[in-house]
């Protein structure tokens, strides 16, 4: 599993708790912007990751994902997207 360092606890924390239960998860750095780093997510998704959970825009700082890019690279390694 793959998903960023800004993620709301909804998803963060059922991660966390899958992480416990033997499942990998990488947790994608951001910038100064809080906008994933998307050399970081082109290294993490893999073809052996299952989900990959980026928010779109951030509650918070408004700040907007790239999420088709995001989207292309998890669907080239067969991962869902959420």
């Amino acid at each position: 599993m793959v998903t960023s360092a800004v993620e709301h606890p909804s998803v963060m924390q059922p991660m966390h708790w899958l992480e416990a239960e033997g499942w990998q998860l990488t947790v994608l750095p951001v910038d100064g912007t809080s906008r994933v780093r998307m050399e970081a997510a082109a290294q993490a998704i893999r073809r052996d990751t299952a989900l990959v959970s980026v928010m779109l825009a951030n509650n918070e700082t408004g700040t907007m994902q790239p999420v088709p890019e995001i989207a292309a690279l998890a669907h080239a390694h067969g991962a869902f997207l959420h």
